[in-house]
């Protein structure tokens, strides 16, 4: 009782000439840092996302128990968990414990942890499967992946094109689709109906065509122009995606190079082009681009640019 009363006398910050800062002090020494904001059972596993009770903390915290034991106990910034029922190879267990990590920044920073969740034997087993950078799982309802439909699949973005010659919400961020395995990730070859369709390229094409010239930026124009292109190049299409290019290079980049307000700006089309190469190869996921690409990314020299 002598307790709670001193609790309500420093809450009200009036004894004591205790001020605004002296009273958050005290009640974060004795106030819980964390709260619950999350609680998901799966079977026997239970996991719990905390939140912090403080506006200024930004790291949470993530509990698991299994079987009524806790396995795995763990603070880290912007916490996130749940399972995910993901189609893996013949050997692999299919449903995983993902916790998630996240940076909070604009920049899309992430880690996601996986784990398989089990009880062997009367005893709780929580074990590392892998560990994914920047990424989140995809569900894909009523449509099949590797046979297999309700899935879901990890959607990996390639964050190395983000703010690359753009800013802001026009930066292109490449996607590919992937499943998890042990350690790592298996790729999932595109499908032929993957990348930009025709008509969204037109879109793109007569919305650049449109940019009055006092408004020729970056974003205005290199935005949906680079989107465009690197989508085509992931989905194994780049002689599409250089083609693309070269026609919104005549169409306006060549006049966008040419002002003084980009002045950073490769000075010719074959310039430019290189530049884009030396990204994709700069890319953490170069290798699995060039294997979508038949082992190269370089424009043909028969496409020639249009006069």
């Amino acid at each position: 009782m002598i307790g709670f009363l001193g609790l309500i006398l420093i809450a009200s910050g009036i004894p004591f000439g205790l001020g605004e800062g002296g009273r958050t002090r005290v009640l974060k020494a004795i106030l819980p840092r964390y709260r619950v904001t999350d609680t998901q059972t799966i079977g026997e596993t239970t996991i719990r996302v905390f939140a912090p009770t403080w506006d200024d903390d930004f790291e949470g915290l993530v509990d698991v128990t299994v079987g009524g034991t806790v396995v795995y106990r763990s603070t880290m910034p912007y916490p996130s968990a749940g399972r995910a029922r993901v189609h893996m190879l013949a050997d692999q267990p299919g449903d995983l414990i993902w916790i998630r990590s996240d940076s909070g920044g604009s920049g899309g920073y992430s880690t996601t942890y996986l784990f398989l969740s089990a009880t062997e034997a009367g005893r709780a087993a929580f074990l590392p499967f892998a560990v994914l950078e920047n990424g989140m799982f995809k569900s894909s309802p009523g449509a099949p992946v590797d046979g297999n439909e309700g899935e879901q699949v990890w959607l990996q973005p390639d964050i190395s094109y983000r703010y690359w010659l753009t800013s802001g919400a026009a930066s292109p961020v490449p996607t590919l689709l992937a499943l998890p395995i042990q350690g790592g990730l298996r790729f999932l070859d595109p499908l032929p109906d993957d990348g930009p369709t025709n008509a969204e390229l037109e879109q793109a094409k007569a919305a650049i065509a449109r940019t009055p010239a006092d408004q020729l930026e970056r974003d205005t124009v290199l935005g949906p122009v680079l989107r465009g292109f690197f989508d085509l190049v992931y989905a194994g299409k780049a002689q599409r995606g250089w083609k693309f290019f070269r026609e919104c290079y005549d169409l306006r980049i060549a006049e966008l190079v040419s002002g003084r307000n980009v002045a950073d700006l490769p000075r010719s089309r074959e310039a430019f082009e290189s530049v884009l190469q030396q990204a994709i190869l700069k890319s953490p996921f170069s290798a699995e681009v060039l294997r979508r690409n038949h082992g190269s990314i370089a424009p043909t020299s028969t496409a020639s640019r249009k006069h």
